[in-house]
């Protein structure tokens, strides 16, 4: 299916969601909307019909997606945002770049904001690479810790290009190597999630680290041969005014999480481990499978003690 035109809505709906499902999102930068929301509590969605051209776009598909069951569910939303990033990605001439609002279904509501999430980037693929990035610093500008807590704040952007995270996961070697100097020849500030026992595992023994913790590879990888960044390359990454967030110690779900000894190891422990590395605060979370702030009374609390203050999931970045 070819891509519509930025206003058209998608006719094949179905189709749309099955191509986007058979994408590697192993190897391929995917392109995704996520929707800002300053969290608290006592916030609520009150169902209103998204606003702006993206907001009436996301709320069609998400109609389609739960008719029939009367109410929509998460997967639906992160769905729906998935086919909007595939299909409408590109911004229209004229278009305010962070007033387009999405309050949908009653599961989410804020400001949406465009991000790009990378995983594997080997040297075979460094022309696509190359090729995405470049065409996505022509039409956006990357943010940063700062850039972000404004426009969570509700603050004003005060560029013309719309505002763009790239995200890489899982703290590949080929990330320092070949997405690290494109990104600095492209003058993008990309954020970079890390697992922190996958940079603290021996040489031998990553590639059987990597997989019995889902941590895809590429044939690239081999056993006995180094797949992930060194803590002097991430302090690299991070010195050069790049965004290091955490992504758990063992690259885990909220799922596996349920003992204080679960806590110190996945949430506790990591922070202050690439804290006392890169001798720098670190903010950002994200669970394997992108769960939200707000699913867990237990395991958000031990978020916001252990000092967490911006969760990334499949349909949010949240300010908690």
């Amino acid at each position: 299916m070819a891509r519509t035109s930025s206003s058209s809505p998608v006719t094949d709906l179905e189709r749309a969601v099955l191509e986007c499902r058979q994408r590697d999102y192993n190897l391929e930068g995917i392109p995704m909307f996520l929707v800002l929301e300053d969290y608290s509590p006592d916030q609520a969605s009150d169902g209103a019909v998204a606003g702006g051209r993206l907001g009436r776009l996301v709320q069609n598909y998400l109609d389609h997606l739960a008719a029939g069951r009367g109410q929509a569910s998460l997967l639906d939303a992160a769905t729906a945002l998935e086919v909007l990033a595939a299909y409408h990605f590109d911004p229209e001439g004229g278009e305010d770049p962070v007033t387009s609002v999405a309050a949908f279904g009653g599961l989410t509501a804020g400001p949406l904001v465009r991000t790009i999430n990378f995983h594997n980037t080997p040297p075979a693929l460094s022309a696509d690479i190359e090729r995405q990035l470049r065409a996505a610093g022509k039409r956006f500008r990357s943010v940063g810790e700062d850039d972000l807590d404004g426009l969570l704040s509700g603050g004003a952007w005060h560029w013309p290009k719309p505002p763009l995270i790239p995200v890489f996961y899982e703290g590949y070697r080929n990330n320092y190597e070949v997405a690290l100097p494109l990104l600095e020849r492209l003058g993008l500030r990309a954020w970079f999630f890390i697992p922190t026992a996958f940079i603290d595992t021996p040489v031998q023994e990553q590639h059987a680290f990597a997989r019995a913790h889902h941590i895809g590879l590429t044939d690239d990888d081999q056993p006995g041969r180094r797949c992930a960044m060194t803590w002097d390359e991430l302090r690299d990454v991070a010195a050069r005014g790049h965004v290091i967030a955490c992504h758990t110690a063992t690259h885990c779900a909220i799922s596996d999480v349920s003992t204080p000894e679960d806590i110190q190891r996945e949430l506790v422990r990591p922070r202050q481990r690439l804290e006392q590395e890169l001798g720098r605060e670190v903010k950002s979370l994200a669970w394997l499978s992108g769960a939200p702030y707000g699913e867990n009374d237990r395991v958000d609390l031990a978020v916001h003690e252990a000092g967490y203050r911006l969760i990334f999931s499949n349909t949010k970045i949240q300010r908690v």
